[in-house]
């Protein structure tokens, strides 16, 4: 939900749409979605439309829409990230370390990073 979330107030920015050219840009592109989900999208405009406007569009109308649209844009994404997290669980060359990490334990977590990073071992002091 946080990434939802987020990528929506993300693409919710007027600075996304103040420059002319980004509604050419974006025309029928929607970030990394698949194609279920980009017919879904774009067929809400007739395929007329860039994402970050009907986007915008849908918001005026209802959040919850707004909410619902972003969803079936990351879908693709997140089944990526979440499938990347379950292959990688068990590697050890790969470090998972959250945003709660750095707020519940900061000093300890960038310490387990640079050992990670420098390839060191733990002090057993």
């Amino acid at each position: 939900v946080d990434l939802i979330v987020s990528a929506l107030k993300y693409h919710m920015k007027e600075r996304l749409r103040e420059n002319p050219n980004m509604a050419q840009f974006h025309a029928l592109k929607c970030f990394d979605c698949g194609t279920r989900e980009w017919e879904y999208i774009f067929n809400l405009c007739k395929f007329q439309c860039s994402f970050l406007d009907l986007l915008n569009h849908v918001a005026k109308q209802s959040v919850e829409e707004a909410v619902l649209l972003e969803y079936v844009r990351t879908r693709n994404s997140m089944a990526n990230m979440l499938s990347n997290v379950d292959g990688w669980s068990n590697t050890s060359s790969v470090l998972h370390l959250t945003p709660e990490h750095f707020r519940s334990f900061p000093g300890k977590t960038a310490s387990c990073l640079m050992r990670f990073l420098t390839g060191q071992r733990e002090s057993s002091d």
